[in-house]
């Protein structure tokens, strides 16, 4: 009986095509899940593009960091360098200032001041006593 049931369905297979229409409902779970394995696999393969894409801007984007952050470290080191020479000046300046401070001379007609100030007369008689004094010597 088994023998006549397989001619008829190879005779009904080989007459109106039952036989891939009987092979489409026998591995139709076969065909979906390769379909669905083969989407995966693309799904898969635009992921792992899109990763190799991020890594390569993030790659660019680290090695433009790291040269502003060089360039930043460097107008860095140079503005600390010019504070330090801008403070030595400052130094300089304060300790002339406060020297300059202790020797100033506070009588305006004084005949040693430096610079003469006062009248006219007493510039000159300054300058004549100074001259005098230079001479002495």
């Amino acid at each position: 009986m088994t023998e006549w049931i397989a001619d008829t369905i190879a005779l009904l297979g080989g007459i109106g095509g039952l036989g891939g229409i009987c092979s489409f409902f026998l591995f139709y779970r076969e065909n979906k899940r390769a379909k669905q394995l083969e989407n995966e696999h693309k799904a898969n393969d635009e992921v792992w593009a899109l990763v190799e894409k991020y890594k390569k801007e993030n790659d660019d984007l680290k090695k433009e960091f790291n040269e502003t952050l060089d360039k930043k470290d460097n107008k860095i080191e140079s503005l600390f360098k010019e504070k330090g020479e801008l403070m030595k000046r400052n130094d300089k300046l304060s300790s002339t200032v406060a020297a300059l401070t202790i020797l100033r001379c506070k009588v305006v007609g004084c005949a040693k001041r430096e610079p003469p100030m006062g009248s006219r007369e007493n510039t000159r008689a300054t300058e004549e006593q100074t001259d005098n004094s230079d001479k002495q010597e």
